[in-house]
This record gives C-alpha cells, sequence and structure tokens, in this order.
C-alpha cells in the first residue's frame, strides 16, 4: 500500500473523533485529570495506572506507555569516545 500524499494533523483526529464517533474529549481530559491529580500533587514526574505509564511534566499529562515499552528507569547513555 502506498504512503497517503495527506498529512492527518492531531486536530484533525481530535475534531474527527469528537464530531464523527461523538467521542466527548472533555470528559476523557478531565477522567485522566482525576487519575493523574495525586501524583501532579506529589510532584512526580510519572505515574503507572493498570499497567501504563502516565508522564508528566510541567503540570501536565505529556504522554501515556505501556508499562512494558517504558520501565520509569532509562538506560544510562553510552559514553562517546573521543580519539
Amino acid at each position: 500500500m502506498k504512503k497517503p500524499l495527506t498529512k492527518i494533523t492531531d486536530h484533525a483526529v481530535v475534531r474527527y473523533l469528537e464530531r464523527v464517533c461523538e467521542l466527548d474529549i472533555e470528559a476523557l481530559r478531565l477522567e485522566l485529570a482525576r487519575q493523574v491529580d495525586p501524583a501532579t500533587r506529589a510532584g512526580a514526574c510519572a505515574v503507572v495506572i493498570d499497567g501504563f505509564v502516565y508522564r508528566l511534566a510541567g503540570g501536565a499529562l505529556v504522554t501515556v506507555v505501556r508499562k512494558e515499552r517504558d520501565t520509569l528507569q532509562r538506560k544510562p547513555r553510552k559514553q562517546r569516545v573521543r580519539p
């Protein structure tokens, strides 16, 4: 299958979900906020809920990933050796 010519923005996807799929985005925002608010209040940078890692930065939820993909402990970067 060929790559589509048209780029679909996140804004367009959200509007599609709201208007075509009749998904209540604001209700989702409230539910997500209720789930992560305790971690935000505690100053956490992430919280694990039901096998998902909710990443927080600057008082905002910035992403959600499966726990298997993100162990909350990053591998140390390899030191680059200069000749």
